[in-house]
């Protein structure tokens, strides 16, 4: 989870699903839901815009 955060944070990822699939999940849902617990928002709204 630590790496797709950094994923995000560090504006390396296009997009959440390709950080979710980067990452070993195969569930967009799964992975947001999981995202979500461990840190409190959805990863999108980490997501630097282009």
């Amino acid at each position: 989870m630590a790496a797709s955060r950094e994923a995000l944070v560090g504006g390396r990822a296009h997009s959440v699903t390709d950080v979710a699939f980067q990452h070993g999940f195969s569930d967009l849902s799964h992975f947001s839901r999981v995202f979500r617990k461990a840190y409190g928002c959805a990863p999108h709204t980490l997501l630097k815009p282009r």
